[in-house]
């Protein structure tokens, strides 16, 4: 559950929206039986606008105040799934960083080779340049 909640905070982090909150639905509304979710600020594209309406065609996003409300089924994992909304309505740039251990074939992990030299028993040891 953490790593969820972890996951959801940095989509927030990259997206710079600041406000997530939700409600326990009743049993009427938006929401009905389940919860619902409001994130702001978030801007969206038309094309990520078209996106979401066709992945949560009862979301409801408010263009003046940046504002995203979608109603969440009852028993979901609302961390699991707000995270999986925003990654997929706004998907990471290509080439962006995130922050791990670099590919094999990246040029970060090149650069990490280069500075590693065999040591005396044959094992790496970072080389002084």
């Amino acid at each position: 559950a953490l790593l969820r909640i972890g996951h959801l905070r940095a989509e927030c982090s990259r997206l710079g929206v600041r406000e997530v909150v939700v409600v326990a639905g009743g049993g009427s509304g938006l929401g009905a039986g389940g919860s619902t979710a409001r994130l702001q600020p978030l801007a969206l594209k038309a094309s990520e606008r078209v996106r979401l309406s066709r992945m949560w065609p009862k979301a409801i996003y408010k263009d003046d105040s940046g504002q995203l409300v979608v109603p969440l089924p009852r028993g979901s994992d609302l961390a699991g799934d707000l995270a999986g909304l925003l990654s997929s309505l706004v998907p990471p740039a290509a080439g962006a960083g995130s922050g791990g251990p670099p590919a094999v074939g990246s040029s970060r992990a090149a650069a990490a080779r280069e500075a590693v030299g065999p040591g005396a028993d044959g094992v790496g040891s970072i080389v002084d340049p």
